[in-house]
């Protein structure tokens, strides 16, 4: 898959993950292609100020567990994810 329309997908994606899990899904979301890795894309997620930081990796899990249910397509990119709470 191109690594652009991936981002693009990504982005889409993550605006409905948002709807259908409010709560759970970052506040903030940034989305772009590593310019180190051609097959890489880099994730920065913000779960916002009441989430503490030994549920970040759990939440991050989840999003990127139904992420790739449902857009297996990504499976074949590196997604690297930094998650945040503030």
């Amino acid at each position: 898959m191109d690594i652009n329309k991936a981002v693009v997908l990504i982005e889409e994606y993550l605006e409905k993950y948002r709807g259908a899990h409010p709560g759970n899904a970052p506040v903030e979301a940034k989305v772009n292609p590593s310019g180190d890795e051609k097959d890489a894309i880099k994730l920065w997620l913000n779960f916002g100020p009441d989430v503490a930081a030994d549920e970040l990796k759990q939440r991050e899990q989840a999003l990127r567990d139904a992420l790739l249910e449902a857009h297996p397509e990504l499976k074949g990119l590196t997604l690297a994810v930094r998650s945040q709470a503030f």
